[in-house]
Order: C-alpha cells, then sequence, then structure tokens
C-alpha cells in the first residue's frame, strides 16, 4: 500500500508541475521589424493651388517725330491660382495647366523733348497664361519637361501730350487685350 500511496504521491507532483508550467507566461517573440516600403511615384492626377509674389515689366514709347523715348518701369504684386492635370505613361508625363493672376502693376513717365511733353500711364490689371508640357522622368522622382503655350493680358496704356496752354491731348491707347505666345 505504500508504494502505491507513492505512486499516487509521484504521479500527482509531476501532474502538479506541469500545470504549473502552463501558467508561466511565454517568452516574447523579438521580430525583425518590417522595412518600410519603397514610395511608389504616380504623376498622374488633377491640382489646384494659390500663388502670391511680385511682377515686372517694363514698356517704351518713342515719339515717331522726333525719336524721343521713354521707357517707365513697372512693378507690383501679383496674386491668383492654377489648375492642372497631369498623366503619367510609363516613363513619359504630359500635362496642362492653366494660371490666372491678378496684379497691381501701374506706373508712368513723362517725355518731354524741344517740340513735345507729355505722360505716359501704363496698367497690367491681370494675366493668365495657358500652357502644356511634356516630359521624361530621369528618376521616380525627377521630371525633366519642355513647356510651352499662350497667354492673355488686360493691359492699358494711355499716352498724352501737353500744348503750350496746357492742355492735355490723348496721342493713343493700347487695346484691353493682348495676346502672346509664351514659351518657357
Amino acid at each position: 500500500m505504500k508504494r502505491t500511496v507513492l505512486a499516487a504521491l509521484s504521479i500527482s507532483a509531476l501532474a502538479s508541475v506541469n500545470a504549473l508550467a502552463a501558467d508561466l507566461p511565454q517568452r516574447p517573440v523579438y521580430k525583425t521589424p518590417m522595412a518600410a516600403p519603397a514610395p511608389v511615384y504616380n504623376w498622374t492626377g488633377c491640382y489646384v493651388g494659390a500663388n502670391i509674389g511680385g511682377a515686372w515689366g517694363n514698356i517704351n514709347a518713342t515719339d515717331v517725330t522726333t525719336g524721343a523715348t521713354v521707357s517707365p518701369r513697372n512693378s507690383g504684386f501679383a496674386g491668383g491660382g492654377q489648375v492642372g492635370c497631369d498623366y503619367q505613361m510609363s516613363q513619359w508625363v504630359f500635362g496642362v495647366r492653366n494660371i490666372f493672376d491678378a496684379t497691381s502693376i501701374s506706373n508712368g513717365a513723362t517725355i518731354s523733348d524741344a517740340l513735345i511733353s507729355g505722360t505716359v500711364n501704363s496698367h497690367l490689371r491681370w494675366f493668365d497664361a495657358l500652357t502644356a508640357r511634356a516630359g521624361y522622368l530621369v528618376q521616380p522622382n525627377v521630371l525633366l519637361y519642355g513647356q510651352g503655350g499662350a497667354a492673355w493680358t488686360s493691359w492699358k496704356c494711355h499716352c498724352f501730350q501737353y500744348g503750350r496752354r496746357a492742355s492735355r491731348r490723348n496721342l493713343g491707347r493700347q487695346p484691353d487685350r493682348l495676346d502672346s505666345w509664351r514659351r518657357c
């Protein structure tokens, strides 16, 4: 009987050791963190933006009878927005963009010589440029491109001549809108 009790005690002692081992926390498993995936660049999409800055310009006015010349230099604020879309095909990117800016560019200058005296006033109210571009991806995030398009502007230029009696005569006026080609 002693053997039976001793056998029962030893079996129960071994069983309880296994039960205690199951209750212990498991060792932490250390894993190498995953590497961040390489960024995938995709140039396809549309965008809207705003811009603000300065602008400057120069006009030349010449009296055709005397050759007197005046060149008022204009500078001022320019700000507006742009909207555009790009499309990527393999290594090539094609896109269009329109930019519209209002300006405060305005200035005047006096022209005078032995025969005449007068003023030249100019004011650039806004400009708009519609451009297209085509480019090649040298690297996934480096685009080598060419751009071209057309530009429109609302520009006024008035030329006044003052006579001997201080009267003012309007010599001419440029149209409100000018169209031109732009290459970048």
